[in-house]
C-alpha cells in the first residue's frame, strides 16, 4: 500500500488513510499517526524567543563562556576539542548521567547551549551536558560526504564519553547523545555503530541518510526520539535529496515515516503508535505539534517522533539561529531540550 504524507493547512494526513490518527502500519507502512505520546511527557515549556583508546591523553583549560570548562581530547592522533557543562551543586564523586550535543554542520560546539538552552535543562535535572566540536566543523556522519569521510568521529566520540566517566564519575549506563542536523545525522550513526555506549538518542531537523538505511543494521535495541520541522527547507520530511540554493548534492534521506520505521523495525516496538496533538501553547508561532510514541519495544525501547507543522531548520524552543526565510519557524510550543531529556531520562544500558 503506497502512503506518504501530506500537508494540508497545518493538519497531518496519510493520503489514501485518513487523517492523522492512521495507524502507522509496519512494513508496509509505518503510517504516520502524527505523532504521538506519552500525555505525561512535560514539553510545554515556553522558550525565550531571543535571537576507543582508553589511553588517550586529556587535558581541560579555564572555561572560554561561563559555565563551560574547554577539553582538549586527543583522538585517533588528532587534538580534538569538546565543552562540558556540570550542572548547579555538582560534586564530584556524584554519579550523573551525561548527555552529548552535537552541533550542526558548520557550528560551533560552543554556542550550542546558546541555541539550545541545554544548559539550563542540565542546571534544574542534575546532568552533565558535553558539547564535543566537529574537525572542520563537520560531522562524519556515514554519508560518505566527499572531505568529511576521513576522521573517525566515531572514535572521537568515544573518547568524550570515557573522559567524562573517568573525570566527572559519570554513569556508563546513563550516557545520551542529541544533535541538530549533521549532528542529528551522526547521533543516529553513533546509536548504530556505539549502542553500548550510548542509551539511547535523539535527532532534531534530522532523519535517516538512505545510504545508512541501506547499508546497515541495528546492532542492538535503542531508544530514539525524532523532532523534525514538517516545513523544513533544508530536510525534506518526505524524504528526497538534501540540496538548499547553492549547496551541492549532500546524499538522501529517508521520510519521516520510513526513518521511523527503520528503528520501531529494529527495537520490536508495537507498530501501532499512541498520539496525542499537544496544545498550541504560543499562537503567533506558526506551529502545531504532534507526537506519536511506538513503546514496548525489546530491553525497553521505544521511538517517538514529534512532527512540527509550519516548523523549519530549526531547534523548538531556541534560537531563531538565521533568518525564517532561510531556514524557515522555531516552534514555541515546546521545549525541545526538555522533551529530549525527558524523554532520555527513562532509559539505560
Amino acid at each position: 500500500m503506497a502512503s506518504y504524507l501530506d500537508k494540508n493547512n497545518g493538519a497531518v494526513q496519510y493520503r489514501g488513510l485518513g487523517r492523522l490518527t492512521a495507524t502507522l502500519l509496519l512494513a508496509t507502512t509505518i503510517a504516520s499517526t502524527w505523532l504521538a505520546a506519552v500525555s505525561a511527557l512535560p514539553v510545554f515549556a515556553r522558550a525565550k524567543k531571543e535571537s576507543s583508546n582508553e589511553n588517550s591523553t586529556v587535558s581541560a583549560t579555564a572555561p572560554e563562556n561561563a559555565g563551560l570548562v574547554k577539553e582538549t581530547i586527543f583522538s585517533e592522533n588528532l587534538e580534538r576539542e569538546a565543552y562540558t557543562h556540570l550542572p548547579v551543586g555538582f560534586v564530584r564523586g556524584q554519579r550523573l548521567p551525561a548527555v552529548l550535543v552535537f552541533h550542526g554542520g558548520f557550528n560551533l560546539a560552543n554556542r550550542m547551549d546558546t541555541l539550545t538552552g541545554f544548559n539550563e535543562i542540565a542546571d534544574q535535572n542534575g546532568f552533565i551536558v558535553c558539547y564535543p566540536q566537529a574537525f572542520k566543523h563537520h560531522w562524519n556522519d556515514g554519508r560518505n560526504i566527499d572531505g568529511h569521510d576521513n576522521y573517525n568521529d566515531e572514535a572521537f566520540a568515544v573518547e568524550c564519553i570515557n573522559h567524562l566517566i573517568r573525570k566527572y564519575n559519570v554513569d556508563p549506563t546513563r550516557v545520551y547523545a542529541c544533535g541538530i542536523s549533521n549532528g542529528g545525522f551522526f547521533a543516529q550513526y553513533l546509536a548504530l555503530r556505539r549502542p553500548d555506549k550510548v542509551a539511547a538518542i535523539a535527532s532534531v531537523a534530522a532523519t535517516l541518510p538512505q545510504i545508512i538505511q541501506s547499508t546497515k543494521v541495528p546492532l542492538h535495541p535503542i531508544s530514539v526520539l525524532y523532532i523534525l520541522g514538517m516545513d523544513d527547507p533544508l530536510m525534506p520530511f518526505d524524504g528526497g535529496v538534501l540540496h538548499y540554493k547553492t549547496f551541492r548534492d549532500k546524499g538522501t534521506v529517508l521520510s519521516a515515516p520510513l526513518s521511523a520505521q527503520y528503528w520501531v523495525q529494529g527495537d520490536h516496538c508495537n507498530p501501532q503508535p499512541t498520539s496525542l496533538d499537544l496544545p498550541d501553547i504560543d499562537a503567533t508561532d506558526g506551529c502545531r505539534v504532534k507526537y506519536a510514541n511506538f513503546n514496548g519495544g525489546r530491553h525497553g525501547t521505544e521511538v517517538g517522533i514529534f512532527g512540527i507543522s509550519g516548523g523549519g531548520h530549526t531547534w523548538p524552543g531556541g534560537l531563531q539561529y538565521a533568518p525564517e526565510s532561510q531556514i524557515g519557524k522555531t516552534c514555541r510550543d515546546i521545549n525541545a531540550s526538555k522533551a529530549i531529556w525527558d524523554f532520555f531520562k527513562n532509559h539505560h544500558n
